[in-house]
């Protein structure tokens, strides 16, 4: 298998980082483009039965979207400084299936991304962004635990 470009998908967490040292690593040893991606999810939370207006809603989302823009863009800027080719790219939607088009769209070999572990009634009511993403995405996927300690 040859890998020329893959997706590295981050949510900004801690527990992502040691995928991110290992997607760099990886890139860099297989001169792989690397995509740093994050998924802006469009469900605006709502608490009760109470109204949001459209305005909100749309002020909201673009904070989330400037936010995300930001954080990619300091990924980015991290593995530019480690000598890799990258881009930013900012998704919407549920995660899982955000990420999932995402590679297919830019033609990703791999799709890096972190775990957080969670086990039993957690990762139940929480759900796993990851197994879903290993479930129904097109190329292989590489998890790392957040418990790693990366490169």
């Amino acid at each position: 298998m040859v890998v020329t470009r893959m997706l590295y998908a981050s949510d900004f967490s801690k527990a992502s980082q040691p995928a991110f040292r290992l997607a760099r690593d990886l890139a860099r040893t297989l001169k792989a483009e690397l995509i740093v991606f994050n998924a802006i999810n469009t469900v605006v939370p709502t608490l009760g039965e109470g109204y949001v207006s459209p305005t909100l809603v749309r002020e909201v989302w673009q904070a989330g979207r400037q936010a995300a823009q930001r954080d990619v863009d300091k990924l980015v800027q991290i593995a530019r400084r480690d000598r890799i080719r990258v881009r930013g790219v900012i998704g919407e939607g549920a995660p899982a299936a955000a990420i999932v088009r995402a590679a297919r769209r830019v033609r990703a070999q791999m799709i890096v991304m972190g775990t957080h572990g969670r086990s039993g009634v957690r990762r139940l009511l929480i759900g796993s962004v990851a197994e879903r993403v290993v479930r129904t995405a097109q190329c292989p996927v590489l998890t790392v635990g957040a418990r790693s300690g990366g490169a």
